[in-house]
Parts: structure tokens; sequence; C-alpha cells
């Protein structure tokens, strides 16, 4: 996504992994409290699978309980947190956790009620054309006729759906999703692979519910007027992708870390890294 966006913005990011410092105080930033949701829901999902087999809405209660002790010993485990102080922001964290996770449970007895989370935070790998593809998917459930649905948790920035609509330059605004259904229907290790995907949805934590890309709604009927893919209709999306992987390696490979001509100021101006590559400060006849 950088590198479509701009070379020199990849280049600063990935390459020389600048990062911009901050002088707030904080107990635990965003990235760090995503990573105790993945390891909680990953934890509780693995027990529901061992105990059940699939996910049991009249056990909704048990899981939440199940989440509840998870969810406290993530937080005690977290090593941030040490003194005389610990004690009570470890049962803040470990609050926010539960209320987080708990809400992708309550998702799930309203619409995945009988599937079973056949693949947890599992990393799947596929190589093609002389590219490699990888990525690491937080769950695939599936029910007994094999209707699988990929789940994306996010605690964080959700990406709107609207930025899988094809550009007229052809290119997308968010290659996740293509990337993870192109690997959950051809990597060896996925429960998907030879079938088509025809769900992969956002777990949108803060917002307590489920955000689909790619839907179905005569499988799982889906009432809310979003904006939403059939995977026939994602094709596009499908192609894009394929399309500015193929450009994405070819800049890496001519080390084309540029900024593009055509980018537009104000993304410039929004830049993270727009004073250190200076081009809004640029004098221009």
């Amino acid at each position: 996504n950088a590198w479509s966006t701009c070379g020199a913005k990849l280049f600063l990011s990935k390459i020389l992994n600048i990062q911009e410092e901050t002088q707030d105080a904080e107990l635990l930033n965003e990235r760090n409290l995503g990573i105790l949701y993945h390891d909680v829901l990953c934890a509780v999902y693995e027990k529901i699978r061992d105990t059940d087999g699939a996910f049991r809405k009249e056990k909704l209660d048990e899981y939440r309980q199940w989440t509840s002790d998870a969810a406290k010993d993530s937080a005690r485990a977290y090593s941030e947190f040490r003194g005389p102080l610990a004690a009570p922001l470890i049962d803040t964290l470990a609050d926010r956790v539960i209320e987080g996770a708990c809400s992708v449970l309550e998702s799930d007895a309203e619409l995945l009620d009988g599937f079973t989370p056949v693949f947890l935070e599992g990393e799947l790998s596929y190589a093609e054309g002389g590219l490699s593809y990888y990525g690491r998917i937080d769950r695939i459930s599936a029910d007994d006729s094999g209707t699988a649905v990929l789940i994306d948790y996010k605690s964080g920035y959700v990406t709107p759906t609207g930025d899988y609509a094809v550009s007229s330059d052809g290119t997308i605004k968010d290659c996740q999703i293509p990337m993870y259904a192109f690997l959950a229907e051809r990597a060896e290790a996925s429960p998907c692979k030879g079938a088509t995907l025809d769900f992969a949805w956002f777990g949108d934590i803060k917002k307590r519910k489920y955000q689909p890309v790619i839907h179905d709604r005569a499988t799982i009927p889906w009432n809310a007027r979003s904006k939403l893919f059939s995977r026939d209709e994602f094709t596009p999306a499908m192609e894009a992708f394929s399309s500015m992987t193929t450009r994405y390696a070819d800049g890496i490979n001519r080390e084309d870390f540029t900024r593009p001509q055509k980018l537009s100021w104000t993304e410039c101006l929004s830049c993270d890294f727009r004073k250190i590559c200076r081009y809004v400060y640029s004098v221009r006849p």
C-alpha cells in the first residue's frame, strides 16, 4: 500500500525504518492493545474448538468467562506493568480487553453459530510467477456445509469497504483483503484451498461489529445498508491487486523509490514524512 502511494514513503518507513517519536505518556499504545486482543481471542477460540468442536451460542456466558480468564492472564503477563500501581492498571487493561473480545463472541452468536474455528493465527504463503506471497490470518471459521468466513480483527482503524473499488488508474487503496483471499484460495495450508472464498470480514472491535467486504447475502443474511461485494463483484479488486503486485515487484527490482509526479499535494501534506521529504516546502516558480 505504501509503495503504491509513494515509493519515497515506503523507503523511509519500511527500509530505513524511521518512526515518529512521541513525548506523550501512554500506558499502552493501540498496537500493543491489539496484540492482547489477538492473543485472547486465539486462546478462547482454540478452547471452543477443543471443547465444543464448534461455536455454540447457548454457551455464550461460559465463553465470556473463558475470555475474562484469558484476558486477566494476558494482562498480568504484559511486561509494561510493574510496581505499586501495577494491580489497578492490569485490572483496567483486562476489563478493556474483555469488553472488546466479548463483542466478537456476541457477533458470532448472532451470525456464526455452529461454525468451527478451523484456522487461528496461522501463516499462509504461496509462490507464483517469481513472486512470493505471505500473510498471517487471524481466523477462518467454517460450517458443516463448507461455507468459510475469513476474519481479520481490527482494534483501531478499519479500512472502508469503498477502498476496494477499482479507481480509474486500475488500482485499489488497500490490498489486505485481496491478499488474504488470494492466499486463502491457493495456499497449501489453507482450509479453503481450491475453493472460492465467499466471505471476508473485518472484526471491528471498537464498534463491536463485523464489517464484511466479501459477502454472500443469500447464505448469511446482512441487513445493514453498507457496500458489500459478492466474490464475483470482488474480481476486479483481485485483478487490480495482481497488477499492483507485479508493478511493486518491478519497482523494488529497479530500486525505484521516487515520489510519483502525479501524487497530490494534499496527500503529501498529510504524510508523516513530509518534514524529511520536504516536498510540501519546496518553492516553485
